[in-house]
């Protein structure tokens, strides 16, 4: 290759460079945020320049590649020019999806088996609605656990040796670094399965023997269209919908990790997404897509933060908002703000139950003005197990002096896993009326506003599921995890 001397010359080659040649295996996010550019190939090696000579990361491309890499130094404003440049072009910029973990010719006979058996591994998973799996080394073997119905449960051992060639080939699709094994990791992949596309998110972490990986599965096809499909009565629905006719007002949507939060609001916007309102959304990161929505995914990296994002959404005329978590004082204050000046929004919070969220939102930050005046509806809720119908049986012991006489409890038969079936989502509506808000004003204590939403009939996530239990829904051991 001629010696390149000015700024122009590399501009001349990335426009004569065939990008196609890189095929899946490296796209633009990463390549970006290591600050690598491929702009010419022979027919022996890929030329890739940069600020610097990156031994692991030469290694990591020369992998993927399966080719010999060199490097062209230039300087650190040039650098910066070209990366602009790739960037308004749209150079480079693969989705990152595949069919599958391929099989690649310059794989070795060696590795063929074991990407075959996680190629099985993932396809077993998605069909069984698995949330998570589980890739843990240990002392003398591999295990693979999968969590259904939010527990896990035992898959499958493999031998230790088989954990690195796993690892790599991971790793290599999921863009993360072979060589580092100190430091925690996170990547992605995206592959077309049964024509839907469905995410892995990718996790690492160091173990005592070894490094662990998480792979989180999530399904882009929104299979929860409507607020009935989540299990939400009537006279549930109604509250919702009677809230989310205002133009103005919040509605939270609480509850611990795992809990169903993102579903619910999911199925909320899906009910009110129409022609005739402006719907935008902040996430971190965007599970579900629906179409006619606005979808914004967080980038920290880049600058892209809940709170700054806001502000810019305020500027894009939005009927209506949803804030994927609030995190921090100032996007609670600019939340609350946007939802007392004509926007109607809708975000989820970490906390054990709705009346909590009100202190919740008092410690980060949030004015008891501002929240009595926004807050319109809180939406709590738990995923418990349900119990199989074919081998539930009933018990008459009171094991945990709960006050149940009479619940039935887990056996186990082959229509089932442990004695359960599915989930259920029950669910905790606080309205928020005048004498709430009222109070809210005051700075009147948790245990006040709860003594007066029950002097009003308000139902307890506690009442809610000790219903699900006299009802033969549920177990006793399934909620006394969540009382």
């Amino acid at each position: 290759m001629d010696k390149l001397t000015s700024y122009n010359d590399y501009v001349e080659k990335i426009n004569k460079f065939d990008e196609s040649s890189l095929g899946n295996k490296l796209d633009y996010t990463w390549l970006l945020k290591n600050r690598v550019i491929p702009f010419y190939e022979d027919n022996d090696s890929v030329f890739i320049f940069a600020c610097k000579r990156e031994t692991n990361l030469i290694l990591n491309i020369e992998y993927m590649l399966k080719k010999e890499c060199q490097v062209h130094l230039i300087a650190d404003e040039d650098l910066d020019r070209l990366l602009k440049y790739v960037d308004k072009r749209d150079i480079y910029k693969s989705n990152n999806k595949i069919s599958i973990f391929k099989v690649e010719d310059q794989d070795e006979t060696d590795n063929i088996e074991i990407i075959r058996y996680l190629n099985n591994l993932i396809e077993t998973a998605i069909s069984n609605e698995v949330s998570d799996i589980h890739i843990e080394p240990q002392k003398d073997k591999v295990r693979i656990r999968f969590r259904i119905n939010g527990r896990l449960v035992d898959k499958d051992y493999l031998p230790l040796e088989h954990l690195q060639i796993i690892l790599t080939r991971i790793k290599v699709l999921g863009r993360l670094d072979l060589a580092e094994r100190r430091l925690p990791q996170d990547g992605r992949i995206t592959f077309e399965y049964e024509n839907r596309d469905i995410d892995l998110r990718i996790s690492t972490i160091p173990t005592l023997y070894g490094e662990k990986v998480v792979i989180r599965l999530l399904d882009s096809s929104f299979k929860y269209n409507t607020l009935e499909s989540l299990g939400l009565s009537l006279d549930e629905i109604k509250i919702i919908e009677r809230n989310l006719l205002k133009q103005n007002g919040m509605t939270l949507v609480v509850g611990p990790t795992g809990s169903g939060k993102t579903t619910t609001i999911y199925s909320i916007l899906n009910r009110i997404n129409s022609e005739e309102i402006n719907i935008t959304t902040l996430e971190d990161p965007c599970e579900y897509k629906i179409e006619g929505i606005n979808q914004v995914q967080i980038n920290p990296r880049q600058g892209l933060k809940f709170s700054n994002t806001l502000k810019n959404i305020l500027r894009q005329d939005p009927d209506v908002i949803f804030i994927g978590e609030l995190r921090d004082q100032e996007t609670v204050e600019t939340a609350l703000r946007s939802a007392i000046t004509g926007h109607y929004l809708l975000s989820t919070l970490h906390v054990k139950d709705s009346v909590s969220s009100i202190n919740r939102l008092k410690d980060m930050g949030g004015e008891n003005f501002l929240i009595s005046s926004a807050l319109n509806l809180v939406v709590s809720q738990r995923l418990v197990r349900t119990l199989c119908p074919d081998c539930k049986e009933e018990v008459s012991e009171d094991k945990f002096n709960l006050g149940i006489k009479n619940s039935f409890r887990a056996v186990g038969c082959p229509n089932c896993i442990n004695g359960y079936t599915g989930r259920k989502a029950v669910f905790e509506l606080l309205e928020i009326d005048d004498q709430i808000k009222e109070m809210i004003n005051k700075n009147k204590s948790y245990f006040e506003i709860l003594e007066y939403c029950k002097s009003k009939g308000f139902k307890t996530m506690r009442e809610k599921l000790f219903q699900e239990v006299i009802d033969g829904i549920t177990s006793v051991e399934e909620i006394i995890k969540i009382i």
